[in-house]
């Protein structure tokens, strides 16, 4: 009796660890709304994508990807999904085609588990020039919601945002835009005002107030 013991209790064992596994794994259902806060400034073609830690959007001080520059430059966000869906470190990429005016949101479904379970999510700035809002790797919640701040990134090259005057300290005290030579390259203007991207450029003026929000919720 003994090796049939034995036996029975691998057996148990192994549908246990199969239904951990299992459950590890499964799918689980979340609503991401994006709200646009900025006065002025019209977002477009917001993208949501569920991923695990390998997949990053963009680093400030990064070469403009031709697929992103697509979304800040003529907010298209097709060669973003098609790329995201071809890599193994992202589970699902979707978008949405409404054009968000002020206070307006959208909410948009996606799957996450617990191998791909941070979201990150973009989308162009349609009033600025070469610019995104971006939402990177954030965890998602087991109950409840999550709310996060947009950080606002610009594509430059020559000059930073060309039409930025609905965004409080975007442009010099001179009224001109800034100046940025060399590569075109991912500039971070946070909410505390401060440009990261390149350690030799100066600290620039940035925005005040919330530019655009994200929450994510589980739906039951």
């Amino acid at each position: 009796m003994q090796p049939v013991r034995l036996i029975l209790l691998l057996i148990l064992a192994i549908i246990l660890l199969t239904a951990h596994n299992a459950l590890a794994g499964e799918d689980q259902r979340y609503a991401v709304t994006i709200t646009n806060l900025a006065r002025g400034q019209i977002v477009v073609q917001p993208v949501v994508i569920s991923h695990n830690k390998d997949f990053q959007l963009l680093s400030p001080g990064s070469p403009v990807a031709p697929l992103l520059n697509a979304l800040a430059a003529e907010g298209d966000a097709a060669p973003l999904l098609v790329y995201a869906a071809s890599l193994p470190s992202v589970y699902e990429a979707t978008a949405s085609s409404r054009v968000l005016i002020p206070d307006a949101s959208v909410m948009l479904e996606i799957n996450a588990n617990s191998d791909f379970q941070l979201i990150s999510a973009a989308g162009m700035m349609a009033n600025m020039k070469n610019t995104l809002f971006v939402v990177q790797g954030e965890i998602t919640p087991e109950r409840g919601e999550k709310i996060i701040e947009a950080k606002i990134y610009y594509s430059g090259q020559e000059a930073g945002p060309g039409d930025s005057h609905d965004i409080p300290g975007s442009r010099n005290e001179s009224g001109g835009i800034y100046k940025r030579p060399g590569p075109k390259k991912f500039i971070l203007i946070n909410a505390a005002g401060q440009e990261s991207g390149n350690g030799s450029d100066p600290v620039v003026p940035g925005r005040r107030a919330p530019v655009v929000k994200i929450t994510i919720r589980p739906i039951n």
